[in-house]
């Protein structure tokens, strides 16, 4: 069997919580969507879109689920240093919409969909670096099968890299919600 990788789309809010308070519904349901993932598909490393700089003082969830389970996580996501060392920027998704948005609303006539379209074609060579990077790092463990989380908005481009490596990819979620 080829190297497969199962990817889960979702916000970055359900991949955090704090540490040692009690699960909170959304909290508990991404919790058992991991496992219960990890379990149907024989997973051996869960990696995600995220940083041990990003987790800070939070908890990552697919960390929590990794160690319960006993099997092998990555953090894929590069750190500022790596970043700069690899040429990506550091923009915030969200500083670029806002801006966009400001200058729109000094005359020009834009849509907020319109705007989160324009923000995501600005970051797009930034995210294809950092996709590129997230893949090298599971490529790097080598622990196949793979569950990878990320933003949902990486979700297809990220199958398409893993594909052109020759590897087999099954979305799970595109972008899972709660609810």
């Amino acid at each position: 069997m080829g190297k497969k990788i199962y990817l889960i789309g979702t916000s970055h809010s359900f991949q955090l919580r704090t540490p040692k308070a009690p699960l909170k519904p959304a909290e508990k349901t991404f919790k058992s969507l991991l496992n219960n993932a990890v379990l149907q598909h024989a997973v051996r490393l869960i990696g995600e879109e995220m940083s041990i700089e990003k987790v800070g003082a939070m908890q990552s969830i697919c960390k929590e689920v990794s160690d319960e389970l006993g099997i092998a996580h990555c953090y894929c996501d590069p750190d500022t240093i790596e970043r700069a060392a690899l040429g990506i920027s550091n923009c915030d998704e969200n500083l670029i919409l806002a801006q966009i948005l400001t200058r729109c609303s000094s005359g020009q006539r834009i849509t907020r969909e319109e705007a989160e379209k324009e923000t995501a074609q600005v970051m797009r060579p930034w995210y294809k670096k950092r996709e590129k990077e997230w893949l090298h790092r599971l490529l790097t463990h080598n622990q196949f099968p793979v569950l990878f989380i990320c933003g949902a908005n990486h979700v297809s481009f990220f199958r398409d890299l893993a594909i052109s490596h020759d590897l087999s990819v099954t979305i799970l979620h595109h972008d899972w919600d709660q609810f």
